[in-house]
């Protein structure tokens, strides 16, 4: 990598008689390479002039007797010392150097020289000396001082043609900036109290008034505590005397204080007058030095320390006036006030600009005007060189090429983006299934003779426990995966022809989790790319199974608590259970929604059956249960139709047919049909279709009602259900006793009665 340079002519160094040759003033700094990890570029303080060098002219004496030394350079590099904190200042160091010089002759002398440009270049280069070495660390330290520069300069004052006059003009300014540095750093102590940044002192004197008085002011009406601002004294006379010098002595204090305050607010204005007066007088004595003028066109930026940090650059657009930042491989469009805040530097802040570049303003107003792209390309075809030419068109081809593959390589990336923020969405769901998953888990064992009591249908929640009481947990999984696509597709906006690309990068992801990933079937295209399908749930299948669990859990909830609020229906309340059962084959499609109701219905029918035989028992003469006839009947058709295990209801149908023998079952009377419970599978079809059709059941059978009032999903209908089941299961004996006694009441043998139950 070249060093950055300013172009800049034949540039005479004039010097006084036996100087050393220019450059050895201050030696070369060796410039940054190209913008990768590293420190800022250093360098030393100075101007120095580079070879190639004309031969030094024999010293000739001026008018004065003084013997001036010129040299000529093709190439002028200009470093500028951060500390001069402005680009003229620092431009001015760095022409005028001093230098101790011993003659042949022995003696001691000064030697001064001092660069003037001769020939002006189109891009002109300032390196800013970012970087010292510090002899207490023994160490280099970058310095990150504020640097002010302008937009637009002008080189005027450093021109060879404009000697005379820019040395005259620098003389007056140097005085002028002396008495502005001075007047600038008693306003900073002004400024910064006790070296505090932003602390002025005319703010801490009326603070101190403002204090003085409020206490003095509580103490005369209130009385005044030890105030935080008075030493504390021991002794109660000591501390009367205190507040009575404090109240007396307030209002001169104060008169002071404020006194002192307007004072320093003053001499602030008076000292921020001259300082704008001085800047005005030093800008006006360059002021017809201001015909060749350069516009600011780059600048590159260091962030980091000495020994490390990344590069940037900003340059500017001039065709729609704005600035680019090129960072690495990331160009974007930024401020100027985001320019200027990277680049001047602060205290601290690590970032600084190390190098400003500007151009000439007639090449910048040729750069803003528009033009022909196309003719620019011919023209620049002619002019340089076929073999640089090919060269270029080459490299061209070749950039081309990398941005193709660079384009591939962040259209994967993008879509892989994708793939991990479904995953990430899906891994929230999990993490919320997890705790729901538990409430189903925690369900009571219908075939155990206490579990059976603890019953909950947590499909009633949520669609996810219905998925994983009905089809597994890898329904549940599938369901999710699906869930996170869409809400994705929604946020991202991806092309529908990129998702099995998605879905391959997701699929990869679940299966480096350990995850459950079947739902995903991996493809391969005709041009040997894979992808993967979403296996989708049906839908619109699962919508209407679910759909029928919670109407199935809503006439259960009717039926219960129709007979919570009156004992006496609790033949609908079978009847109703009798519906559920016979109108859905619970057998094959909800196993859970079939144990639950045959569980209530036999509970109900043979604690019923217990105390009509108990009642019976009790006063067989005088008892008549005719009344319970019909209700015995449909038991008894339901005890054929329902498969319960033989060994417990053929026991009590044997009950039943001694308590009402003219009971019968019309679907066994038939002629041919079999007497005992070993029926045929057309018989069992029947028996279905008997208990479906009686009359019974149909007063129950009312969808629409039941569909009007079905609860929405969720925990309240998930908590009304669970109660109502635990409710029956747990009072069943006495559930069966009142419906009795609301039937016949009085009945003998029936009040505070018990069994064992099932």
């Amino acid at each position: 990598d070249s060093q950055p340079k300013a172009e800049g002519g034949d540039a005479e160094v004039p010097s006084d008689p036996e100087a050393p040759p220019t450059g050895s003033a201050g030696a070369a700094a060796a410039a940054p390479g190209s913008p990768k990890k590293q420190g800022p570029p250093t360098g030393s303080s100075g101007a120095a002039a580079l070879a190639p060098k004309e031969k030094a002219k024999e010293p000739v004496p001026d008018a004065n007797g003084m013997i001036v030394n010129e040299e000529k350079s093709d190439f002028l590099h200009i470093f500028l010392d951060v500390k001069s904190k402005s680009l003229y200042r620092a431009w001015e160091a760095a022409r005028h150097t001093e230098v101790d010089y011993t003659t042949p002759s022995g003696s001691s002398t000064t030697a001064c020289t001092s660069t003037w440009i001769k020939r002006l270049p189109k891009l002109l280069f300032f390196q800013l000396q970012r970087v010292m070495f510090d002899q207490e660390t023994k160490a280099q330290v970058k310095l990150d001082d504020p640097f002010e520069f302008e937009i637009n300069i002008y080189v005027d004052r450093f021109l060879l043609a404009n000697r005379t006059r820019a040395t005259e003009a620098a003389s007056n300014v140097g005085k002028l900036q002396d008495e502005k540095d001075k007047l600038e750093e008693a306003l900073l102590g002004f400024g910064n109290f006790k070296g505090r940044s932003n602390l002025g002192v005319s703010d801490v004197l009326a603070w101190a008034a403002e204090c003085l008085e409020t206490n003095a002011r509580a103490e005369a009406s209130e009385g005044l505590p030890e105030p935080s601002s008075v030493a504390a004294q021991s002794g109660a006379a000591g501390t009367e005397k205190l507040l009575a010098d404090l109240k007396q002595g307030a209002p001169s204090a104060v008169t002071l204080l404020r006194s002192l305050s307007d004072v320093c607010s003053a001499q602030v204005a008076r000292l921020k007058g001259d300082v704008e007066r001085l800047g005005n007088e030093i800008d006006e004595a360059y002021s017809d030095l201001r015909k060749e003028a350069y516009e600011l066109y780059a600048i590159w930026v260091h962030s980091g320390i000495a020994g490390s940090g990344h590069y940037w650059a900003f340059i500017r657009d001039w065709q729609q006036d704005r600035w680019y930042r090129l960072d690495d491989a990331r160009v974007t469009v930024v401020p100027w006030d985001e320019v200027r805040e990277s680049a001047v530097g602060r205290e601290g802040s690590h970032t600084s600009a190390y190098v400003l570049v500007y151009v000439q303003a007639g090449v910048a107003a040729e750069q803003r005007k528009a033009r022909d792209h196309q003719e620019v390309s011919r023209v620049a075809e002619t002019l340089v060189p076929s073999n640089l030419m090919s060269g270029i068109l080459q490299d061209n081809i070749k950039f081309q090429e990398e941005q193709k593959q660079q384009e591939v390589l962040k259209a994967e990336q993008d879509l892989r983006r994708h793939a991990e923020a479904i995953f990430q969405h899906y891994a929230g769901l999990i993490h919320q299934w997890e705790p729901q998953k538990r409430v189903h888990d925690s369900t009571g064992n219908p075939h155990d003779a206490n579990g059976r009591k603890f019953l909950q249908d947590a499909a009633l929640l949520g669609f996810e426990l219905f998925l994983y009481r009905l089809h597994g947990e890898q329904d549940v999984w599938t369901y999710l995966v699906a869930k996170s696509f869409e809400a994705q597709k929604a946020i991202r906006a991806w092309r529908d022809e990129d998702e099995g690309r998605i879905l391959f990068f997701l699929s990869g992801t679940l299966r480096s989790q350990q995850a459950y990933a079947s739902m995903l079937r991996e493809t391969t295209s005709a041009d040997g790319v894979k992808r993967c399908e979403l296996i989708p749930l049906d839908s619109a299948k699962l919508a209407a199974q679910y759909n029928t669990v919670l109407l199935q859990g809503q006439i259960v909830d009717e039926a219960l608590q129709a007979l919570k609020d009156d004992p006496g229906v609790l033949v609908k309340t079978v009847s109703m259970l009798a519906f559920v059962w016979a109108r859905w084959n619970l057998e094959n499609e909800d196993k859970f929604r079939q144990n639950e109701v045959l569980l209530i219905m036999s509970t109900l029918i043979y604690n019923t059956v217990n105390v009509l035989e108990r009642a019976k028992r009790a006063a067989p003469e005088r008892v008549s249960l005719a009344v319970f006839e019909t209700a015995c009947e449909y038991f008894l058709l339901l005890l054929h139709a329902v498969e319960w295990p033989k060994g417990w209801k053929t026991p009590l149908i044997a009950r039943l047919q001694v308590l009402f023998p003219q009971a019968t079952v019309a679907v066994l009377n038939r002629p041919g049909a079999s007497r005992t419970l070993d029926v045929t599978a057309t018989q069992i079809v029947e028996l279905r279709e008997a208990v479906l059709q009686h009359p019974l059941t149909q007063e129950q059978a009312r969808l629409d009602l039941y569909e009007a009032g079905r609860s929405e999903p969720g925990q309240a209908f998930f908590e009304r259900h669970r109660t109502l089941y635990s409710w029956v299961m747990h009072g069943d004996e006495m559930i069966a006793q009142d419906y009795v006694l609301n039937i016949v009441p009085e009945l003998p043998g029936v009040a505070g009665f018990a069994n064992v139950g099932t």
